[in-house]
């Protein structure tokens, strides 16, 4: 049995991303599907969008994201600071353009992620938008600046690992491995895969 299914309200918006945009416009389900579908489509009905759950406490979200920003503001600045100005000659060792990647970063992560953050919470709900559509777009923009951080962060830990490991285990060919050429298209690789 067939079920041609149209989009109807804003719940919808949420089973685009994860249907295909060509088979939802106008294509027909399968009674396997259409109870998949069904169940999303519930799971959402009873969701109140954009709110925090009534057992988070906004303010107090808020007053942490807000000592974090601080902090790592703070602390992230200072390792680019001295990493460009102080230690300059020590950018030609693969370790110090790894730290540097990694506090730059945490940077982007406190500078565009962060601040919304405590907005979002010391209000209790996502306030970035007029309607909903251009909500629901400042809200996927705000996770994968999230998501993109966080790759990125690890990432750079697992090379600063392999670089640790070339320099103890393999201090011979580490100058080879880990130069300062390989290093940089390391992170470079990055940036671009996550």
């Amino acid at each position: 049995m067939h079920i041609i299914i149209l989009k109807r309200s804003l719940n919808f918006e949420c089973l685009k991303r994860q249907l295909n945009l060509q088979k939802f416009l106008m294509e027909e389900y399968d009674e396997q599907e259409l109870r998949s579908l069904a169940a999303i489509n519930s799971s959402l009905l009873n969701v109140t969008h954009w709110n925090l759950s009534d057992d988070i406490n906004g303010q107090i979200l808020a007053f942490f994201f807000s000592v974090e920003l601080i902090l790592a503001f703070v602390f992230n600045f200072y390792i680019i600071i001295h990493s460009m100005y102080f230690r300059r000659k020590s950018f030609k060792r693969s370790s110090t353009v790894l730290l540097f990647n990694l506090a730059l970063s945490d940077l982007v992560m406190v500078i565009l992620y962060l601040p919304f953050s405590i907005v979002a919470s010391s209000f209790g709900e996502w306030i970035f938008g007029r309607t909903d559509y251009v909500r629901n777009i400042f809200c996927q923009i705000h996770g994968f600046v999230f998501f993109q951080s966080s790759t990125v962060s690890n990432y750079t830990l697992a090379a600063i690992s392999i670089d640790r490991y070339f320099y103890i285990v393999k201090g011979e060919v580490h100058h080879v491995w880990m130069s300062i050429k390989v290093t940089n298209c390391m992170v470079a690789i990055i940036w671009v895969s996550s």
